[in-house]
């Protein structure tokens, strides 16, 4: 994996990771990932068992929504596309929609493609069963042809963070703190649940294991209040903390370690959003990641700043 290819993955995977807490942070990654993958449009499509539930597909006329329903696009029969699904997470692209619109598609379906630049290009279903079909798809045109190998990696990559979001999304939904954090613990992130008090409602696995002198001293939980073990590293947490749960958009810090020989870990706060905005009880999703003292990484990310 070259430098290019990694750092172009880390802002994909926190893009999507942004997305249920920042306003219009679907689309924002959704955008990313199309850029990235080289593609037209990026696409996250919902289906139930007979009609199109939501239908994410930033920068594209409103006259697209109604053809898709109009041709209804979301059956099988009229859109290769569905036809052609896969295990969850298993990448499909030309080569499989060539084999499957031997026996499956519309002609309508195939000039809508056409029109809105989305003819080529691979997909995924992120969530199936139960009724409902959750399916995420990178679009090209026939101007910018086939998927290349790199790019069917690229979409890999958002792939698995664009289901860590969506379930993250369904939990707070369902306004489940349990499920909220089991969502972080699907993808290894130390996440701390911080409700409108300042308490941690909850943490993840990951997160437990950094907490405390044991785990290299960087955090502490006092009274059930997360704090830093360095006091100047302490008054930068605090203040993030404080500034989430007033409803700051998403920041980054570097938490340093008291010990010399150890690793701190870059922190970032998300706001956690109801379907209406932010909520009259918000609660601040903070989520941290180690990393080495040379520069510092949420996932992939270099953290912004230093501190210590």
């Amino acid at each position: 994996m070259d430098e290019t290819f990694a750092r172009e993955a880390g802002e994909v995977q926190n893009a999507f990771l942004a997305a249920p807490f920042e306003e219009d942070g679907w689309n924002a990654a959704l955008r990313l990932l199309a850029r990235r993958t080289g593609s037209s449009h990026a696409q996250l499509l919902g289906l139930g068992d007979d009609a199109a539930l939501f239908n994410f597909l930033p920068d594209i006329d409103a006259s697209y929504q109604h053809e898709f329903l109009e041709i209804e696009a979301w059956r099988p029969e009229v859109n290769w596309r569905v036809a052609a699904s896969g295990r969850p997470l298993e990448i499909l692209s030309e080569a499989h929609y060539d084999i499957v619109r031997q026996h499956s598609g519309s002609a309508e379906y195939d000039e809508h493609c056409r029109t809105w630049d989305g003819i080529n290009g691979c997909q995924t279903a992120l969530i199936e069963g139960d009724g409902l079909l959750v399916g995420l798809a990178a679009l090209r045109s026939e101007r910018e042809g086939r998927t290349e190998a790199r790019d069917l990696q690229m979409f890999g990559v958002g792939a698995s963070f664009a289901l860590a979001a969506v379930r993250m999304q369904q939990a707070m939904a369902r306004r489940g703190t349990d499920l909220t954090v089991g969502a972080f613990d699907a993808i290894g992130v130390a996440a701390f649940l911080i409700d409108r008090h300042g308490a941690v409602a909850a943490l993840s696995a990951a997160a437990e294991a950094i907490v405390g002198e044991r785990a290299g001293g960087v955090l502490c939980l006092r009274r059930q209040q997360l704090g830093a073990a360095r006091r100047d590293a302490d008054v930068v947490l605090q203040a993030g903390l404080v500034a989430a749960l007033a409803g700051e958009a998403m920041q980054q810090h570097w938490i340093a370690s008291p010990h010399e020989a150890r690793r701190g870990c870059c922190a970032n706060y998300f706001v956690c959003r109801s379907a209406n905005g932010i909520s009259g009880s918000n609660r601040a999703c903070w989520s941290s990641r180690g990393a080495r003292r040379t520069f510092l990484r949420c996932g992939s990310r270099r953290c912004a700043r230093r501190w210590g």
